[in-house]
């Protein structure tokens, strides 16, 4: 009920949200600002279609046939999800499913959708005209490229004529290297022809460590890094598009709030999503201490995500992980999203997700409700834990402060205590001390 007298005053989320619009840019973000839906790592259509789960070596190597039309069956399963989705999501999450890559390294060869995904009938389409568009604004998963890639082979289709110019960094011969341009024409490229064939709105780009690790120029050649990423944003900036980054170094984000913080609006502050059950609860306890990690290193710009995860808390048959799995706590997941100020992000199956639990966590129309910054850990429980440290992944009990700054709520606060195995007493002096330096209503 308090939620929706917060939504009735907020006209648009920007007081009580983190709304792009509020830090002055002018990408409009609906994975930010409204509810998603995810086909993500954890998802129930992560490498599973209604024509049933991907072979346990197609999980491992995470490699699709590239025919026939509609082979996998994904495009029938994204037109059905999303007609079929009883939530009021308003953009939509593809993963690495989407695009070609090779059986050995995993690593890309070309990112575009494939027939048997969502491309059209001709695998060398020039325009894109076949691509599956749904209307809604697309997030896109990118991994790492492999040397092999088509677009520095020259093999992609319709690359422009200048593509033989395109500039590759010196990424080293080992057996874990990647490719990596620096070029901003190769990355409007991409994007360009994924926003008109795929409606795509955020570019998501894993395996940042991989990359840089990876990649002897990243590691060797003074300014090479900053050309990459600066290349990236600018693409972005170009296409109006915006960036997520994952899998990210304090390096990526620092670069990326102090150079390009009007494209790259967030970053996965977690692992990969796994349904919450005993002794597997690592992946949303992280958050109290990654957001606070993120958002001071990225100057308050750049918002922590938490992954997709189940809503429904009941078993979803058909899953890749075994029919009696289940999402344990729910509830949890969707306030520690919520709270994070990142996207939320719906995994389950459309018939399964819950509007009700989710409608706790958004208006209606799908608009998020969000504190005024994401929740920390308050101080009080590091100084705690060098005392008695509690068996958890951290060693610290998960208590959470978050502002808030809806009209009439200045200066209230959220509070999140959860799993706590001893009294915890907390006062006003305390949740004020977790705003430190960094910016508080």
């Amino acid at each position: 009920e308090a939620s929706g007298d917060v939504s009735a005053e907020t006209r648009g989320g920007v007081e009580f949200g983190n709304d792009p619009a509020a830090r002055g840019r002018d990408v409009p973000i609906a994975a930010l600002s409204h509810l998603s839906y995810y086909t993500d790592n954890g998802c129930f259509h992560y490498y599973h279609t209604v024509s049933g789960a991907c072979a346990p070596s197609c999980l491992d190597n995470k490699v699709l046939a590239a025919t026939p039309y509609d082979g996998s069956g994904y495009r029938r399963t994204v037109n059905e999800a999303w007609a079929n989705l009883t939530v009021p999501a308003r953009s939509i999450q593809y993963d690495s499913w989407f695009y070609r890559k090779e059986g050995n390294t995993s690593g890309t060869l070309l990112w575009e959708p494939m027939p048997s995904t969502l491309g059209g009938r001709d695998a060398n389409d020039s325009d894109a005209a076949g691509w599956l568009r749904l209307g809604v604004p697309a997030t896109l998963h990118a991994r790492y490229l492999s040397p092999r890639n088509e677009y520095a082979a020259l093999t992609a289709p319709a690359l422009p004529a200048d593509a033989r110019t395109w500039s590759w960094l010196a990424c080293g011969a080992a057996d874990d290297a990647v490719a990596v341009s620096d070029d901003e024409r190769f990355y409007r490229h991409i994007f360009g022809r994924a926003k008109r064939g795929l409606d795509m709105a955020v570019y998501e780009q894993d395996f940042l460590a991989r990359q840089y690790e990876s990649c002897d120029a990243l590691r060797s050649s003074p300014g090479a890094a900053d050309r990459w990423l600066g290349a990236m944003a600018a693409a972005a900036r170009a296409e109006g598009v915006a960036l997520q980054y994952c899998m990210a170094l304090p390096r990526h984000l620092l670069a990326g709030a102090l150079d390009h913080a009007d494209v790259v609006t967030h970053a996965r502050a977690s692992h990969d999503y796994a349904a919450s059950r005993a002794g597997a609860t690592e992946q949303w306890s992280f958050l109290g201490f990654t957001s606070l990690l993120l958002w001071a290193a990225s100057g308050n710009r750049v918002a922590p995500f938490k992954d997709a995860f189940w809503s429904s808390g009941a078993p979803e048959p058909g899953n890749v992980w075994g029919a009696n799995t289940t999402e344990a706590d729910p509830e949890l997941q969707l306030v520690v999203a919520a709270l994070s100020t990142g996207p939320v992000a719906v995994g389950d199956s459309a018939a399964a997700a819950n509007a009700t639990r989710l409608a706790k966590a958004c208006r209606s129309d799908g608009l998020l409700l969000k504190p005024a910054r994401p929740a920390f850990l308050v101080d009080k429980v590091w100084s705690r834990a060098l005392n008695a440290p509690v068996d958890d992944a951290l060693g610290v009990e998960h208590v959470w402060e978050a502002p808030l700054a809806a009209p009439g709520l200045s200066g209230a606060r959220v509070v999140l205590a959860t799993n706590l195995t001893r009294p915890l007493s907390l006062s006003v002096a305390d949740l004020g001390a977790a705003c430190g330096a960094l910016r508080c209503p």
